[in-house]
């Protein structure tokens, strides 16, 4: 039969449980740990040892005594001497105890060396702050609790059927690296007895695009029996001192197949500290291309980069000399989340020129160089439709350089202090430079522009660049060019030149009108030549179509008149394209003014029938403005200015057509058969040529009986006067009226001859009138005004025939100077005049 044996339990105490109270524990930590023990009999045990045990070495003891049946609490602490894995026991010392197996229990906890550690045990994946890249679109990393360094979770990943090698990124926060920081991490390769794996730590300093990490280490695993279990892999972060980081992981292996899983898995990273509150400014998000008058909308991008969320955050946005600022609150910011920023109020800028964009966060954080941003923004003139600001600091795209004379010449892209000068760019990062400073003086080179396209629409398009100007070696003239090649043309087409030189340092703006190219395609050259002197540079290229605002060289007062019943003026046009009158105004001395309308066709004609302009016939000034009240052409003629008045039936005409030297009186002429709307036929004056007017007798005193005029031969030959002979003709007008000289003579040279009103001319004279003398083709020889002076006895040269011949008063006729108010000489040479002056 059965025989059972029952023993007596006389002494037996266990010890139940072991907990670490303050997990997770850190190196340098205190652990605080607590044990149950238990007497399992009836009768008291008296005292009895209790050990603490690390790593089967005794740390702590303490002696217990227990009454029967009774459990106790019994408390240890211990510092850990470095981090890792520690097995933990406590264990009761009894005498006599009859069951041993139940003496001691134990723990397994892991000591983390930090001064971070991230052991994804929080239940959520990724943990926060920490990003997951799948680029491949299969599986990606996840957490896991079913192996782990800890026993609280790891990070895994499993490829799945067509996952590549390189596709999926387990990404840290931002980390702060101290001085001696160094990355550990615990690994496992999934299924370690079929296959080696590989995992790439990778770093990047400055986003977590993962184009900007390079790898910094690998770790590799194979089938051998060392790495079925976890192992630690430590990496120095000493070269990265003091910067701030991001760290990835990125498996690189690949699915092969269901019935052989593979993967890895990593656990307990441990390194620098992630930034717990850090704020930072990613972008400007305004146009890059800005016009005058535009209503801006300013925006900006910010994130957090920091582990904690971030609530009522002030940002500010300033344009610096733009007259802008605003600050706006963002409610809350969590970690890793991104937002653009919508200020409430608008900027329009009304000027062009470069403007600071300054974008800041009003919130102190960890990090305070990431903060604010500061851009450029270049305002430039309405309706940009092509430009380059040179601000990827290379050639642009489509963008050519050639040699045009010599091999010394090159054009760059340079940044700040690029070529010498040391020069900035005028906005932005980059500049285009000519090496003008290097290169063998005559030696050329283009930078030749992308194609573009200019439509035929009724705005035109301007070409404005910004060109630096110095005040050093004025002697050496390295000079711009800029042309333009149209279509498929080989030749360029020179537009406009610009010296290096000027007396002030500085950037300025040129305009270049391009309106003879409307519908077509074209690109621009800016051919630089080398003089030895200073590089040239060049930035803010924009073509922009806007209104024409006709400029100074545009438009000329071609012919006009003054004495008919529907006076009009005719304007030439300079350039080879139609230019706009967009609101351009006539002007008279009076306060008379018409506004115009129309067009002016390409090297063509308007006439303009005067409506509100009341030209005096006797002098005036006749203005043209353009919409913004500048002046475009003036013309001062009679007794008012250098071109002659005419009488009823002729015109005041520029002789040749569209001849301008700004010397009203050579620029102008009288012609008896205007021209309006076609060339002007007018001779050109030969001011001071053949004879001239050497002495006037307006108001004849006794015994001269009527109003005389002198004649001088300047000239070393004879002069010839025949009314009769239509080659020896000569006419006097004192803008009234013009008066055929009636006389059959000669003058020999360095004489005079006289002729009378009334008698051999018919003029009525007087002071207020300016004398011309036309030969018979009506070439202006010879004026002389008067204005401003009353005469006393005559107007006389002195020295004979001395100027000026272009006077339209008594002072701009030489007045006291080389024209005098003394007594007759009629017929004579005439005398120096000295005044005495009585004394007391």
């Amino acid at each position: 039969d059965d025989i059972k044996l029952e023993i007596l339990l006389e002494k037996d105490v266990s010890a139940d449980s072991l907990k670490l109270l303050n997990a997770p524990l850190w190196l340098g930590d205190t652990a605080q740990l607590r044990g149950f023990i238990t007497n399992q009999t009836d009768d008291p045990t008296g005292d009895f040892w209790v050990y603490f045990l690390v790593n089967e070495e005794l740390v702590d003891s303490t002696i217990v005594s227990l009454d029967g049946q009774e459990s106790r609490a019994v408390d240890f602490s211990w510092i850990p001497g470095s981090g890792g894995y520690y097995e933990l026991k406590v264990k009761c010392s009894f005498p006599g105890d009859q069951i041993q197996s139940n003496d001691t229990v134990g723990l397994k906890v892991y000591v983390y060396k930090g001064p971070w550690v991230e052991s994804f045990s929080g239940g959520v994946f990724p943990p926060r702050g920490w990003l997951v890249r799948n680029y491949d679109g299969y599986a990606e990393w996840h957490g896991t609790d079913s192996l782990s360094v800890d026993s609280a979770g790891a990070a895994c990943f499993a490829p799945q059927e067509f996952d590549g090698p390189g596709g999926d990124w387990l990404i840290t926060p931002r980390l702060e690296v101290s001085e001696n920081d160094t990355l550990s991490l615990w690994y496992k390769a999934l299924n370690p007895a079929e296959f080696g794996e590989t995992l790439y730590v990778m770093v990047s300093e400055s986003s977590r695009d993962t184009n900007d990490f390079v790898i910094v280490d690998s770790i590799i695993t194979d089938t051998t029996e060392y790495f079925q279990d976890w192992h630690q892999k430590k990496i120095s972060l000493s070269q990265y001192s003091d910067k701030a980081i991001y760290l990835s992981f990125v498996y690189a292996g690949g699915w092969i197949s269901s019935y052989a899983p593979r993967g890895i898995l990593v656990d307990v990273i441990e390194g620098p500290s992630p930034y717990q509150n850090d704020i930072a400014a990613l972008s400007i998000d305004i146009d890059t291309v800005i016009s005058v008058g535009d209503s801006v909308e300013i925006k900006s991008t910010y994130t957090n980069l920091g582990i904690e969320t971030v609530c009522n955050l002030k940002v500010s946005f300033v344009i610096l000399d733009g007259e802008y600022s605003n600050v706006i609150t963002i409610d809350s910011l969590p970690n890793d989340d991104t937002v653009e920023v919508l200020f409430p109020r608008p900027w329009i800028p009304d000027e062009i020129g470069c403007y600071r964009a300054w974008t800041y966060s009003l919130r102190s954080d960890q990090d305070q160089s990431n903060n604010s941003i500061k851009e450029d923004r270049y305002v430039g003139p309405p309706n940009v439709v092509w430009f380059e600001f040179f601000n990827r600091l290379s050639l642009p795209l489509g963008w050519q350089i050639s040699d045009v004379v010599g091999t010394s010449g090159d054009w760059t892209i340079v940044g700040e202090g690029g070529g010498f000068p040391y020069q900035s760019p005028m906005c932005g990062n980059g500049q285009a430079r000519f090496n003008s400073s290097e290169a063998d003086s005559g030696d050329c080179t283009r930078l030749i522009s992308s194609s573009f396209y200019l439509s035929g629409d009724s705005l035109c398009p301007y070409l404005d660049f910004w060109m630096y100007h110095d005040n050093a070696y004025p002697d050496n003239h390295d000079s711009l060019y800029v042309e333009a090649l149209v279509g498929l043309d080989t030749t360029f087409v020179t537009l406009a030149g610009f010296g290096r030189y000027s007396d002030l340092n500085g950037w300025s703006c040129h305009e270049i009108c391009l309106a003879r190219f409307k519908s077509r395609s074209l690109k621009i050259s800016f051919r630089g030549k080398a003089n030895g002197g200073n590089d040239i540079f060049i930035d803010q290229i924009t073509v922009s179509k806007r209104r024409y605002v006709v400029r100074e060289g545009d438009l000329l007062i071609n012919e006009f008149v003054t004495r008919e019943a529907d006076n009009w003026v005719e304007l030439k046009n300079l350039r080879d394209y139609e230019v706009p009158l967009n609101g351009c105004r006539l002007s008279d001395l009076l306060g008379g003014e018409d506004t115009l309308n129309g067009v002016v066709e390409s090297e063509g004609y308007f006439v303009w029938q005067m409506q509100n302009l009341e030209l005096d016939p006797e002098g005036g000034m006749l203005l043209l403005l353009n919409a913004e009240g500048d002046t475009v052409d003036c013309v001062r003629y009679g007794n008012r200015g250098g071109a002659p008045a005419t009488p009823t039936g002729y015109s005041i005409s520029r002789a040749p057509d569209g001849y301008d030297t700004d010397d009203y009186a050579r620029d102008f002429n009288i012609s008896s058969d205007p021209t309006p709307g076609s060339a002007n036929n007018a001779v050109p004056p030969e001011l001071g040529g053949t004879l001239v007017i050497n002495e006037c007798d307006i108001h004849p005193r006794f015994p001269y009986p009527v109003s005389m005029i002198e004649l001088y031969n300047p000239t070393d030959r004879m002069v010839v006067i025949d009314s009769a002979d239509g080659q020896h003709r000569f006419f006097l007008s004192d803008g009234d009226s013009i008066a055929l000289i009636r006389v059959c003579d000669t003058i020999n040279p360095g004489e005079v001859r006289c002729i009378y009103a009334g008698i051999e001319f018919r003029l009525d004279l007087d002071e207020s009138d300016v004398i011309y003398l036309y030969d018979g083709n009506l070439k202006r020889l010879d004026q002389m005004g008067f204005h401003g002076e009353v005469e006393d006895y005559s107007f006389q040269r002195y020295p004979d025939g001395a100027g000026p011949n272009d006077g339209y008063d008594f002072l701009s006729s030489g007045g006291n100077a080389t024209l005098f108010d003394i007594p007759e000489s009629h017929c004579y040479l005439n005398l120096a005049w000295t005044t005495v002056y009585e004394t007391g």
